[in-house]
């Protein structure tokens, strides 16, 4: 690496909590930024503010990923070009298309065809795709990738954000979420979440995951009446937390 990244080649772990730091900064601090300015301006009024946010955030995070791609280059080109072909994208993309459809079609049975698509819902869903993307794969994963003494481990990278990523969503209870349904989405998301490393491992983009990602969470937001701004609070019964860990168990193994 370039004389620059001499504290990413001596000392990974630091630069890697260094580069998580900066990516709060960026996306979540200059949101905030962001959105001050805009109020301060008089352009909209307090219950406007949650909206601004929201959409301030995936500029941010594209940002971020263009920094990131400005010190780390020529070694990191991960930002919206996959290294596979378009077929090879697709293919590894498949599995999560296929899981959606499968999703999309069982929520709008479950809900007699519900769906009711919001701006904040929208915004809401790119949010979710392009920070946790960037926050926990994008940031994490291409500095660690460095460090691998074998190739044969290289899954160890995907279940470590994963790990992280899942738990991370233990903060739903503040939100509103049971005990029940937060460890569920825990561990749900940590099998999201090494199937998106995984994919991002393969692609050597972010663009796959955050469309993915934010699609889905679109849907979702969209199509649950029972959601509460994104956060599971109804009761979910044993059968359909056993039904939904079980079909989300394939994301990992496909990854």
């Amino acid at each position: 690496m370039k004389e620059k990244h001499n504290l990413t080649k001596k000392h990974p772990i630091i630069a890697i909590l260094l580069v998580v730091l900066v990516a709060l900064l960026v996306v979540s601090g200059l949101s905030i930024v962001i959105l001050m300015i805009v109020q301060t301006a008089g352009l909209v009024d307090t219950s406007q503010s949650e909206l601004v946010t929201y959409a301030a955030m995936p500029i941010c995070s594209i940002l971020f990923l263009i920094l990131m791609r400005a010190w780390y280059s020529p070694e990191y080109k991960g930002v919206m070009k996959s290294g596979l072909s378009g077929k090879g994208t697709f293919l590894v993309c498949l599995p999560f298309i296929v899981y959606g459809v499968v999703f999309s079609i069982i929520q709008l049975i479950q809900f007699n065809f519900y769906f009711s698509p919001t701006l904040k819902d929208a915004l809401m869903a790119l949010t979710a795709g392009f920070s946790e993307e960037v926050f926990f794969r994008v940031a994490i994963i291409p500095i660690a990738m460095g460090f691998l003494k074998s190739k044969k481990r290289i899954w160890t990278i995907p279940l470590v954000t994963a790990l992280i990523f899942g738990a991370s969503h233990i903060f739903n209870i503040s939100s509103g979420a049971t005990t029940v349904n937060a460890v569920v989405q825990v561990v749900s998301s940590a099998m999201f979440g090494f199937y998106f490393g995984a994919l991002f491992v393969c692609t050597g983009s972010a663009l796959p995951g955050i469309i993915m990602h934010s699609v889905y969470d679109f849907v979702g937001f969209a199509g649950d009446p029972t959601l509460s701004s994104g956060i599971m609070v109804s009761s979910l019964s044993v059968g359909e937390i056993v039904y939904n860990l079980a079909i989300t168990l394939l994301l990992p193994i496909c990854g």
